[in-house]
């Protein structure tokens, strides 16, 4: 059903619960106003200075490896959740079970790279400001972890 949101943001990995999460959100902002902020948080180790790391050309080298990488699974992600968003089918009061699309300029897709997710979203949630909600999927963590 659709909700007078007008602003949600959603977490998304290459996970399941996250993809579970993008479809929630979806199926809240379409079929309204609303505007739909999908955040993927690349997280990027940063280098470590010290007199060894200035002797040691390699970990230069596996920190700009990394950046690449998660470059890459940053468009893949994005690739993923825009063709995922026209999937997502909305109910309406005229209509049952329809597919109504966003159109794209309500839906944006922001990739952020920092060391750590959480802190990442946080500064993304402060940046944006005015969010009527957010959603993330599970943090994937085993039992003993939790």
């Amino acid at each position: 059903m659709a909700c007078n949101l007008r602003k949600v943001m959603v977490c998304v990995d290459e996970s399941a619960a996250a993809e579970k999460a993008f479809r929630k959100a979806a199926g809240l902002v379409q079929g309204g106003e609303g505007e739909l902020i999908v955040l993927h948080v690349a997280e990027i180790m940063e280098p470590k200075l010290n007199a060894l790391s200035l002797l040691n050309p390699l970990e230069d080298n596996m920190q700009f490896i990394n950046k690449i990488e998660q470059r890459e699974k940053a468009q893949e992600i994005k690739k993923k959740y825009e063709a995922l968003f026209d999937e997502v089918p909305t109910v309406s009061l005229l209509f049952i079970a329809i597919n109504l699309t966003l159109p794209q300029e309500r839906f944006t897709f922001v990739n952020l790279e920092h060391p750590s997710a959480r802190e990442g979203i946080c500064k993304q949630v402060d940046e944006f400001g005015d969010l009527d909600l957010l959603i993330l999927g599970s943090r994937g963590a085993g039992l003993l972890t939790r």
